[in-house]
């Protein structure tokens, strides 16, 4: 969710770095074709991430081809090489100017750092997204800090307070207009509270989530 926020804000922002070679418009093309493919399985996100490689012709492109890779690599329980392919994202985007990328590589580098046992590099990079997340307007960025908070509660097996967190995010999240992709999104979010409010014991909770959401 924090990268669909993100780019809903960067849509029309495409990088150009003037030292690099002549852009192809036809790789262009091919690139934000697959940048913006709404295709959500595993083998398909992993096939869109290394056409984006193939296809990107500068560092910001590339940047946002490696992000890509990195999840996709994080999906697959490959932690260590994701926080390699984000590190390597996160270089290149931070020759551009498009710090609302570097943040969206860098909430995904928080994760993977942590599935990863690198706690210390996890809080790092957590308190360097708190402190550059100031150009983001005040709701994407109450979303952001609570869905990784949420999600770092989570993978610490704080069930209790990732539920908590993660009840905020919904209640705030659900501000949003009405669409077609924030509904199954809302359904997976309140499933995956569900299941942390069971894990915390708070069995009641979880049947009054099914209930009445």
């Amino acid at each position: 969710m924090i990268r669909v926020l993100l780019i809903l804000g960067t849509l029309f922002l495409f990088i150009q770095v003037s030292s690099q070679t002549k852009i192809n418009v036809n790789k262009r093309k091919l690139f934000y074709q697959q940048y913006y493919d709404k295709s959500y399985s595993p083998d398909k996100l992993l096939a869109r991430a290394k056409n984006m490689l193939k296809y990107a012709q500068n560092d910001y492109e590339k940047a946002l081809a490696y992000s890509n890779l990195g999840d996709c690599l994080y999906g697959q329980g490959n932690y260590l090489e994701s926080v390699k392919i984000l590190q390597k994202a996160d270089s290149l985007i931070k020759k551009t100017d498009s710090t609302q990328n570097r943040i969206t590589i860098l909430y995904s580098l928080i994760n993977s750092y942590r599935r990863a046992g690198l706690i210390v590099e996890s809080e790092e990079t957590w308190e360097l997204v708190k402190e550059l997340d100031k150009e983001s307007s005040p709701f994407i960025k109450t979303a952001n800090l609570l869905y990784v908070q949420a999600k770092i509660f989570d993978i610490d097996n704080n069930f209790c307070k990732a539920a908590d967190s993660r009840k905020k995010y919904i209640q705030h999240i659900r501000k949003i207009p009405n669409t077609e992709y924030k509904n199954i999104f809302d359904f997976g979010m309140l499933v995956q509270l569900c299941y942390e409010q069971i894990r915390c014991g708070r069995i009641d909770e979880a049947k009054e989530t099914l209930e009445k959401n």
